[in-house]
């Protein structure tokens, strides 16, 4: 399968790398908006302005990965999304072979699922994620759409994390709980009561620190 990767940043990077031991797929190109198009080559493979895909490819045939992170708590992903569905062209969703994923799981389209994830019997993965390497999902866990989980996260069963979120390395989620949009849950933080909409929680119990400020949070 011809893939695109959208982006030339360090996540890019990453899911070349990816995608180059992983033999179903070839990389024919990275591309980016033409407001940031900069270089022509990115790892010395060829860089297009996304306006101009069309004129290179046969975008029926090609799809694209979104190589963007949690920046602005991932509605940059979110609004790239968007925009390629727009278009009409075919966005990846990458399952890593190492992975291990339950009977009666749905995963949606544009997500990545890094090397050795386990999501087990029943979970929804919305579209446009990213769950980094060795995280454990539990049983009948739902994690809405363009949420962003970093590597060793561990969710217990019937967990629900809402849009836009960002969980930091080493997260546990007690069962049963529910993150709400646009959270922040910081690195190590143990979570074991429901959490408020646009907030910053850390530490072991987790609590709630401040606000989230979409446009200018640093994570």
């Amino acid at each position: 399968m011809k893939v695109l990767i959208y982006g030339d940043g360090a996540l890019a990077e990453q899911y070349l790398w990816q995608l180059e031991s992983d033999d179903r797929y070839e990389v024919v190109g990275f591309c980016v908006d033409e407001v940031f198009y900069q270089e022509n080559t990115f790892h010395n493979i060829q860089v297009f302005r996304f306006q101009e895909l069309s004129t290179y490819f046969d975008m029926s045939h090609v799809y694209i990965l979104v190589a963007i992170g949690y920046t602005k708590m991932n509605s940059i992903r979110e609004k790239i999304f968007n925009l390629i569905e727009k278009c009409g062209y075919n966005l990846l969703t990458y399952i890593s072979k190492s992975a291990i994923i339950g009977k009666h799981v749905t995963i949606g389209k544009g997500s990545f699922i890094g090397n050795y994830v386990v999501i087990s019997p029943s979970s929804i993965i919305g579209k446009g994620c990213i769950i980094y390497s060795s995280t454990c999902i539990g049983h009948y866990c739902h994690i809405n759409d363009f949420c962003y989980l970093s590597i060793c996260i561990a969710l217990g069963g019937h967990v629900t994390i809402s849009r836009n979120c960002f969980l930091g390395m080493h997260v546990t989620i007690r069962d049963g709980i529910l993150i709400d949009c646009y959270n922040v849950i910081g690195t190590a933080a143990n979570v074991l009561k429901s959490t408020k909409s646009h907030s910053i929680y850390v530490g072991n119990p987790a609590i709630r620190f401040k606000d989230v400020d979409i446009d200018n949070v640093k994570i």
